[in-house]
């Protein structure tokens, strides 16, 4: 038995559209109807497969342009081991707070 419409708003257009780009065309509401299943604990609900790859992974997120400085310490930084990043990010977040 269907239910009512329901409605999905947001300011960008192009979330819905990379959404339903990643689900395939009629996909979206199955993906939907099972994250709310998993979501709200359902019995035998399963968290919905991500996509790979997809039109949003597939481009590069700008990084902010930094000073001299700032850009010495990010090229240090990215040469850390994934474990020690982790730390340090904690340890400066830490610190900051």
């Amino acid at each position: 038995m269907p239910t009512k419409w329901r409605k999905f708003r947001d300011d960008d257009d192009t979330l819905w559209d990379e959404f339903t780009a990643c689900t395939g065309p009629g996909n979206a509401s199955d993906t939907i109807r099972s994250f709310l299943a998993w979501y709200t604990s359902r019995p035998g609900a399963e968290l919905p497969a991500r996509p790979t790859a997809g039109p949003r992974r597939t481009r590069a997120i700008p990084r902010p342009r930094l000073s001299a400085h700032g850009q010495a310490v990010r090229e240090i930084v990215d040469k850390l081991p994934p474990d020690e990043r982790r730390k340090l990010v904690v340890e400066l977040a830490r610190k900051m707070s």
